[in-house]
């Protein structure tokens, strides 16, 4: 089974872009909801983890470019050596 590298971008961009559509939106809820969440006895405010979907998801924004950038490069070839070596020596 053999995918369009760009139907596998396109992909891993919509859930990426869904999952930070969905930390705005519980960021947003909780913050107008006052949300708190107890935590070894402590309450913290939800949005707190809102923000930290949201900041995992950006910086999955940023791995997803590395990456398109890496299949792009028409210079960069596959080959068995870069196998070699490591763990198999």
């Amino acid at each position: 089974m053999n995918f369009p590298r760009a139907a596998v971008l396109a992909v891993l961009t919509a859930i990426n872009s869904t999952i930070v559509a969905l930390g705005l939106w519980y960021t947003s809820a909780t913050i107008n909801g006052q949300t708190k969440i107890p935590i070894f006895g402590v309450e913290i405010p939800a949005f707190l983890l809102g923000f930290m979907v949201v900041y995992i998801g950006v910086r999955s924004y940023i791995k997803l470019f590395r990456l398109f950038k890496k299949l792009n490069n028409r210079e960069l070839k596959f080959s068995w050596q870069n196998f070699r070596g490591g763990i198999l020596r």
